[in-house]
């Protein structure tokens, strides 16, 4: 309660503040704890009780004040299909990645419009190029929220000619440029290649590769 407060407080009323349980809460708890969270205008709780059974989000959906979203669960276009269509949620996070391909993920967002629910892209750390890709499909979604998860902003580098516009500020326009709207550069592609070649494909939940000083000596 005392870090969502001090967060509300920071970035004031106007910014949309959301949070995400990971299924830590059973019903009962949820609700309690959602009831007095709602004091700070929590535009909504991301999986705020296992996805198994559905009942339990069911539940959620019909009994908590604030806005639920479904993340878990949504691991296949067969997960999410049966997830929207039960209205489990009133948003649902889930991505290109876990649903196979951009096409069933823009045919489960327009599922998800029939149905009067909204969908907030999520993301595993994508890079520059599936980030614009799957900005093209949201600019084709009526329902997509207002701020879908990134992380390109967080990236030191890219292989890209020009960073996309999100690596720099919070909005990201219709792209201008032909296909994706995006250039990539040939000597990037090199340089990272040859480290992948030297150094194997980077792992960032690796604990070796995590600082020392938080973990001491990793093997």
């Amino acid at each position: 309660m005392e870090m969502v407060a001090t967060v509300r407080e920071t970035i004031g009323e106007k910014c949309k503040l959301r949070l995400d349980a990971n299924a830590a809460w059973r019903v009962n708890e949820a609700l309690r704890n959602l009831a007095r969270l709602d004091a700070y205008n929590i535009d909504f709780i991301e999986q705020p009780v296992s996805q198994d059974p559905l009942a339990n989000m069911k539940e959620m959906r019909s009994r908590c004040p604030v806005a639920v979203c479904a993340n878990e669960g949504l691991w296949t276009a067969e997960d999410a299909y049966r997830q929207i269509t039960s209205r489990t949620a009133d948003i649902y996070c889930f991505s290109p990645y876990w649903v196979g391909s951009l096409g069933q993920f823009k045919f489960l967002c327009q599922v998800a419009h029939a149905e009067g629910m909204q969908v907030c892209k999520h993301t595993h750390g994508e890079f520059e190029i599936a980030a614009a890709a799957a900005h093209h499909i949201l600019l084709t979604i009526p329902s997509a929220v207002d701020g879908n998860q990134q992380t390109t902003h967080i990236m030191p580098d890219g292989i890209l000619k020009q960073p996309v516009p999100i690596a720099s500020g919070p909005e990201w326009e219709a792209p201008q440029g032909p296909g994706l709207g995006v250039e990539v550069d040939e000597e990037k592609v090199k340089q990272y290649h040859a480290q992948y070649k030297a150094y194997g494909q980077f792992l960032p939940y690796d604990r070796a590769l995590l600082p020392r000083s938080r973990y001491g000596q990793t093997p």
